[in-house]
C-alpha cells in the first residue's frame, strides 16, 4: 500500500506472512517468516528492521530485531519496542524503548534509558544509563554506570556499583 508514492504498508505472503509498515525503507531479513515492522524508520541509516523469524520493531528508528548473521532462526522471537538505536539480538529478547540499548543474551530485557547493555543470559536492567548485566540472571535494577558481573549478581540502583560474585 502506497502513500502520496510511497510504500507505507508491504505484506509480504507466505505460510507466516512478515508486515513491514512505516517508512519505505524499514524492513524483514530474507528468508525470515511471521516478522513485523509496525512504523517508524526514516531512511538510510534510521531503517527499523527485523533479521530472525518471528522477530518484531514496534517503531522508532534505527532499531534492529534478530541477528543480521544470515541464519533467520539464531535470534528469532526478538523484540524492540521503539526508541532509537536499540538491539535485541539473540533468542526470546526484548529491548523496551530508550535508546542505544542491548539486549544480546539469551532471554535477556532491558526495559529502557540509555546505553545500557544485558548481555548474559536471563539477564535484565530496569533502565538508567551505562549499565551492564553481563552473566547468567543478573540484574541491574537502574541508576548509573552499574555492573552485575556475577551469576545472579544485582545491583539495586546507585552509581557506579559493582556485584561481581556469584549471588552477590
Amino acid at each position: 500500500i502506497k502513500v502520496n508514492g510511497s510504500r507505507a504498508l508491504r505484506l509480504e505472503p507466505g505460510s507466516h506472512p512478515n508486515v513491514i509498515a512505516g517508512h519505505p525503507s524499514n524492513a524483514v531479513g530474507s528468508g525470515a517468516v511471521g516478522s513485523v515492522v509496525a512504523g517508524g524508520g526514516g531512511g538510510g541509516l534510521t531503517t527499523n528492521s527485523v533479521y530472525d523469524s518471528y522477530g518484531t520493531v514496534s517503531g522508532g528508528v534505527k532499531n534492529k530485531a534478530g541477528s543480521s548473521d544470515g541464519d533467520v532462526e539464531s535470534a528469532r522471537y526478538a523484540t524492540v519496542a521503539g526508541g532509537s538505536a536499540n538491539i535485541a539480538s539473540a533468542i526470546y529478547t526484548t529491548a523496551s524503548g530508550g535508546s542505544l540499548n542491548k539486549a544480546t543474551g539469551y532471554a535477556s530485557t532491558v526495559s529502557g534509558g540509555t546505553s545500557n547493555t544485558a548481555n548474559g543470559d536471563y539477564s535484565q536492567i530496569g533502565g538508567g544509563n551505562s549499565n551492564t548485566a553481563s552473566t547468567q540472571y543478573s540484574v541491574v535494577a537502574g541508576g548509573a554506570t552499574n555492573s552485575a558481573s556475577g551469576d545472579f549478581a544485582v545491583v539495586g540502583g546507585g552509581t557506579s556499583n559493582t556485584a561481581s560474585g556469584s549471588y552477590a
